[in-house]
């Protein structure tokens, strides 16, 4: 386990009811961006493969982007059966801020039962103000998840490529869940629909969503 800590690494336990608890991470008063204590969960996915849900956290005092996280799929052993790279939901997290990851394995393994989760690198990032300011309706929940609302760039510029996030967690404040809108641009000053459908799960009981465009983000506001 030392070993394990030592270079950066979280071993997960993917147990049957495929539910993956983390271990302690590294001391945050050293490293500039983290894996978050306790926010990784797994789960298998309708088509057999692996999801892998956590947040990542900047300790810093400025903005980063190009976060990657490598993850290690497993089995009993500890053999690895697959390593794939990913990054954040949000492109850029800000200082002291936290944001969600979601990867999934490539392939449908019944025998993935481990993961390793660590990050790979990082580099500095411009601030993305916090112009974008996302009112919802209530979720409608049942086999899937689905929320309404709308979406205002109070910013100078045009909000391109903005998408909405809706983030459901489990009682342990794990993500458990995430889904996405499709990306729309908003002129400066004007608002925008959205709507997200996402898949439901049991463990949930709370949400909130997110959202971010090449320019700008949002403060994460929860949902009733």
């Amino acid at each position: 386990m030392k070993t394990l800590l030592l270079s950066g690494s979280l071993i997960l336990l993917l147990f049957t009811t495929n539910i993956v608890w983390a271990d302690e991470s590294l001391n945050k008063s050293t490293l500039g961006v983290v894996v978050l204590d306790g926010s990784i969960y797994s789960d298998k996915a309708n088509d057999g493969t692996t999801v892998a849900f956590g947040e990542i956290q900047n300790n810093l005092n400025s903005p980063v982007n190009a976060v990657t996280i490598g993850i290690t799929f497993m089995d009993d052993n500890s053999n690895s059966i697959e390593y794939k790279t990913g990054t954040t939901l949000l492109q850029v997290i800000p200082a002291g801020g936290k944001v969600p990851f979601m990867i999934s394995s490539t392939k449908a393994d019944s025998s993935i039962t481990q993961i390793q989760v660590k990050i790979a690198g990082f580099q500095s990032s411009p601030e993305r103000q916090q112009t974008l300011d996302i009112s919802s309706n209530t979720l409608q929940v049942s086999d899937k998840l689905s929320v309404s609302g709308t979406i205002t760039n109070n910013g100078a510029l045009k909000s391109t490529n903005t998408k909405i996030y809706l983030i459901s967690y489990d009682a342990f404040q794990r993500i458990v869940a995430i889904g996405i809108s499709d990306p729309i641009s908003i002129d400066p000053g004007k608002d925008s629909q959205f709507s997200i459908t996402s898949d439901s799960s049991t463990r949930a009981k709370s949400y909130m969503l997110s959202a971010e465009s090449d320019n700008y983000q949002s403060k994460l506001i929860s949902v009733n």
